[in-house]
C-alpha cells in the first residue's frame, strides 16, 4: 500500500529591491498546522552548470527554446534552483525537518505563484547572443519540475508530485464519474531523446489505471502536435495524461 503524500507549500513573491529577481519565500508544512517559515532570496542565474561554461541563464533560455540539454546540466540547474529558494537559514532548516519527518512518504509540493503577470517578471543577465531574444521571463517559466537535491531530481521519485497554482485561485475538488473520458497524449520530437519502449509501457500503465478507476474510455493522441492536442482537448476529457518535452 502506497503511503499518503506529505504535503507542503512553497509560496513565491517577487519584491521590488535594488537587486533584480528578489523573492519573498514562505515554506508551509501543511501536515502540521501553523508551522511555516519565511525568508528572502534572489535568483542570479550567473553560475556555470558545466565545464563548458553553460550558465544557469543560458540553460533556461535553451530549455524554453526546446533545445536538447544534457541530464547533468538539468540536474545542476535543479540543485541550484532549490538551493537558491532555500538560501535563508530558517527555510533550509524547516526543509530539513520536513524531510526527516516524512521519512519514506512521497512528497507533494504545492507551488504558489503571483496571479498578476506583472508580479512575475524575471530579468536574466544580458545575453551576448542575439539568438536568445529578450532577457525578461515570467517566474512561471522556470522549470520547477527539475528541482533537485544531493540525491537527484525530486520529482522523478516514485509518488512525489509538484502542483502549480496561482495565489488567490479558488481550490476545487473533482470526483471522477464512471462516464468520464480520459486523454493520453505523448510527443517525442526527432531532436529529443528517443523514448523507445517507455511510450508503450506508459500507454499500458495508463490503460490499466483507467480500467481500475472505472472510467468510460481512454483516447490516445500519439506524437501529439499543438494542433492535434487542441483538437483532442476539444472533447473536454475529465483527465489528461501527458508525456512530452520542451515548452
Amino acid at each position: 500500500m502506497v503511503a499518503s503524500a506529505y504535503s507542503i507549500e512553497l509560496d513565491l513573491q517577487l519584491e521590488d529591491a535594488v537587486l533584480p529577481n528578489c523573492l519573498a519565500v514562505t515554506l508551509r508544512d501543511q501536515e502540521r498546522t501553523g508551522i511555516q517559515k519565511s525568508g528572502r532570496t534572489y535568483l542570479s542565474f550567473d553560475i556555470d552548470l558545466s565545464e563548458a561554461g553553460l550558465s544557469a541563464a543560458n540553460f533556461l533560455r535553451m530549455f524554453l527554446a526546446g533545445c536538447a540539454i544534457g541530464k547533468m546540466e538539468g540536474l545542476r540547474f535543479g540543485q541550484y534552483l532549490l538551493h537558491a529558494l532555500l538560501r535563508d537559514c530558517a527555510l533550509e532548516s524547516l526543509w530539513g525537518d520536513i524531510q526527516k519527518l516524512r521519512g519514506k512518504r512521497p512528497l507533494r509540493l504545492e507551488l504558489v505563484l503571483p496571479s498578476d503577470e506583472k508580479q512575475r517578471q524575471l530579468t536574466l543577465p544580458r545575453s551576448k547572443s542575439a539568438q536568445w531574444g529578450p532577457d525578461g521571463y515570467d517566474l512561471a517559466d522556470l522549470p520547477f519540475e527539475v528541482l533537485a537535491d544531493a540525491d537527484g531530481f525530486l520529482f522523478r521519485r516514485y509518488g512525489n508530485s509538484l502542483v502549480r497554482t496561482l495565489r488567490g485561485l479558488e481550490r476545487r475538488s473533482y470526483t471522477l464519474k464512471a462516464d468520464d473520458n480520459a486523454l493520453l497524449a505523448w510527443a517525442n520530437p526527432p531532436d529529443t531523446q528517443n523514448l523507445g519502449d517507455t511510450v508503450g509501457l506508459f500507454e499500458t500503465s495508463c490503460q490499466e489505471a483507467i480500467r481500475k478507476l472505472g472510467l468510460k474510455s481512454l483516447r490516445v493522441c500519439q506524437r501529439a502536435s499543438r494542433e492535434s492536442l487542441l483538437e483532442a482537448l476539444a472533447a473536454k476529457p475529465a483527465l489528461l495524461l501527458l508525456l512530452a518535452h520542451g515548452s
